[in-house]
């Protein structure tokens, strides 16, 4: 065999291991990192702040109206207890107890709305932990591939380095050092077959 054709063949040999090992790399970086599940356990954690902050909304309401309904039923019963005889008494006491119902209408009409703001932030919970799920079970079927595909490429690049081991020996030594130094400045690329008078790899037309 012709000494081109022997760094031809290297070249085919380092090509392919090239490309496997840039796919290792990205295979390993896809498994170190999963975007998908991070980013479904930061819709959690911030859902589980909004409910907590709805709950907490929900309960002040709520003491807010049984206070509220203690007082205006305390009121009636001074108004309608005989306890004040003075009609100007009984008026002032009136007009605070229609204020007192009204201000505890305003209060149950936040009651409702806290309440349907704590279902909401609920709902938005539960969907961020089903995410989280979906991711999970992705993630997991997306690990498996990436594994298996990781075993694979090992493998070529195992089986590629055996067959370039054999296939140095058959190079001479200075042949070789003249292929990895046009290697490194050629960008892995230090041979190239004629397809006519052009040059295989870029195309140009060869003197």
């Amino acid at each position: 065999m012709s000494r081109t054709r022997l760094l031809l063949d290297l070249q085919k040999l380092d090509l392919t291991r090239d490309a496997a090992l840039a796919r290792l790399s990205r295979v390993a970086a896809a498994l170190a990192a999963s975007p998908a599940i991070a980013e479904a356990e930061a819709a959690i954690r911030s859902a589980e702040a909004a409910l907590a902050e709805a709950d907490r909304i929900l309960r002040a309401r709520t003491a807010e109206r049984e206070d509220l309904q203690a007082h205006v039923h305390a009121e009636e019963q001074k108004l309608y207890g005989g306890a004040f005889k003075n009609p100007r008494e009984v008026q002032n006491l009136q007009r605070e107890t229609d204020s007192l119902k009204r201000r505890l209408a305003t209060v149950e009409d936040a009651v409702l709305e806290a309440m349907l703001a704590r279902d909401e932030a609920d709902a938005v919970l539960t969907q961020a932990r089903q995410t989280l799920a979906d991711a999970a079970r992705d993630g997991a079927a997306r690990h498996a591939e990436l594994v298996d595909e990781r075993g694979k490429l090992s493998a070529v690049v195992r089986k590629v380095d055996a067959r370039r081991a054999v296939l140095l020996g058959a190079i001479q030594p200075s042949d070789h050092a003249v292929y990895e130094r046009l290697r490194r400045a050629k960008a892995g690329r230090a041979v190239a077959e004629l397809d006519g008078r052009a040059c295989g790899t870029c195309g140009m037309e060869i003197p």
